[in-house]
């Protein structure tokens, strides 16, 4: 077994188009792929031959299990783009963060809500900057992340030795391991859209919701492997 853990974080200047060129501390920022806290895991293990039974040894010992795992923070959620300012100097500026407003109406991370009706971000935490005025949020925080998204990939096979160069392998490999649904990102583009929603009460639009028709995914995938090598 081999794992790996990382503890970082990656900041930069003009992580996206420069908003307040008069305001160069705001530009620095943390970087759009961020994620501070990562592990890594492989896992190799082959079951021994221990008993004296060789019918036994045979069908029990020699398997080979293993698999990759990893874990990570959320990817950043961008700033919204505020089009304001697009009048006065050409240009698009952002939205401003209110101190101490929550950023989030559910927790990402957890199971307790329906995506097809619950909104997930809260848009009385970015109000819009003034007419003619730049925003002064920066374009990522570290509290204002996606969802934790995490890769588990499982393999079981065995090789056969048939003469001295002659061998077949059987190998099961299973993506997304333990079934894990994938909803796609929340829409965090503009906190003043209008909230809409279907006759069944689906949000159809609106700053936080979820399309859960469009691109869910998760499901297991399992694929049986062959080789003969002579």
């Amino acid at each position: 077994m081999t794992a790996a853990f990382t503890w970082s974080k990656e900041l930069g200047t003009g992580m996206t188009t420069a908003n307040d060129i008069f305001n160069r501390p705001n530009q620095k920022s943390l970087a759009d792929t961020s994620q501070p806290l990562v592990l890594v895991m492989g896992i190799n293990y082959e079951v021994p031959k221990v008993t004296g039974n060789k019918l036994v040894r045979a069908v029990v010992g020699g398997w080979v299990t293993g698999g990759i795992l990893r874990y990570a923070s959320g990817m950043p959620t961008p700033v919204p783009t505020s089009s304001g300012l697009a009048s006065y100097v050409f240009q698009n500026t952002r939205f401003n963060r209110v101190p101490g407003v929550p950023l989030y109406l559910k927790d990402l991370n957890c199971h307790c809500y329906d995506p097809n009706k619950e909104l997930v971000l809260n848009p009385a935490a970015w109000p819009d900057a003034l007419p003619g005025q730049f925003g002064v949020s920066a374009p990522y925080y570290d509290d204002y992340r996606y969802k934790r998204r995490s890769t588990e990939n499982l393999i079981i096979g065995r090789m056969f030795h048939i003469r001295e160069k002659t061998f077949l392998q059987i190998r099961g490999e299973m993506f997304n391991a333990f079934n894990r649904t994938r909803l796609p990102n929340p829409d965090g583009s503009n906190p003043l859209a209008t909230l809409v929603f279907s006759n069944l009460g689906v949000s159809i639009a609106g700053f936080g919701r979820i399309n859960a028709a469009a691109s869910t995914t998760g499901e297991r995938t399992v694929q049986l492997v062959g080789r003969f090598q002579f």
